[in-house]
């Protein structure tokens, strides 16, 4: 089978954390402002009220190490019932990642639990470059692109700014702009320049966020795992396993 072609997605690949190497467990990267063990307790304490007919147990768990080491606490990848919270270089803010195979979801908790009930500060970072490839592959093997990022709160502020691939190109945004944000690239005539990857960067950066810089995070190699215990057999995915067809376009998928 031949190997797919580089494109612009694996270009941009090259610039996120670790060259997307990672992926998917770094396609999406919570952000909540406070510090690492408030942020962790705050996701623990809610785990346990919510209902779950198959939950034992929610744990809270210290460990520490490199980035790459901490990363490893979410292997096997799954249904996102693993949390790793991680120290950054601003101790105001905390990077929050799950074990979700297909990506992560933490808007939930972001939004609500942080934000609206705690006035705390949360943002969703999220890039997925597009590789999805349908001449090279019958299987159309590869990821729609998406770039987002979600800000919320205090309270019920909200501002969101989208980039997503659905066979063609769709810009959205919603909410009250950023002081900081380039208004005048959203009436761009090509979708992709209205919201450009070097543009999330400089808004993270705004915000006190270096989301795709190894040195942003762990700086004294500490991390916390937040995790839901279930009875039932869950979905468990080596890093391998569940990059094959999408991130490893060469390698066909066994799932």
């Amino acid at each position: 089978m031949m190997s797919p072609r580089l494109n612009q997605g694996d270009k941009l690949a090259h610039q996120l954390l670790f060259g997307n190497t990672w992926a998917p467990l770094t396609n999406t990267i919570g952000f909540i402002n406070a510090p690492l063990d408030e942020a962790a307790s705050i996701w623990r304490n809610w785990d346990e009220t919510r209902p779950h007919d198959a939950r034992t147990s929610v744990s809270l768990t210290g460990i520490e190490g490199t980035l790459s080491e901490l990363l490893t606490s979410l292997v096997p990848l799954g249904t996102g019932n693993r949390k790793l919270f991680l120290e950054t270089s601003d101790p105001q803010w905390t990077a929050v990642l799950d074990n979700s195979a297909n990506g992560a979801d933490l808007s939930s908790g972001l939004k609500v639990q942080y934000a609206q009930q705690r006035g705390i500060r949360t943002v969703s970072v999220k890039e997925v470059p597009h590789t999805l490839d349908k001449k090279s592959y019958v299987q159309h093997r590869g990821r729609y692109g998406i770039r987002e990022l979600m800000v919320w709160g205090p309270g019920d502020f909200v501002r969101g700014i989208g980039l997503v691939n659905e066979d063609r190109w769709v810009f959205w945004s919603g909410g009250e702009p950023l002081a900081f944000e380039n208004a005048s690239a959203y009436e761009s005539p090509r979708k992709q320049d209205r919201f450009t990857h070097e543009m999330l960067v400089t808004y993270c950066q705004n915000l006190g966020l270096d989301p795709f810089n190894e040195d942003f995070y762990a700086p004294n190699g500490k991390g916390i795992v937040v995790e839901t215990h279930v009875k039932q057999t869950l979905l468990k995915l080596s890093l391998d396993e569940a990059r094959a067809g999408y991130e490893d376009r060469d390698v066909p998928s066994s799932v």
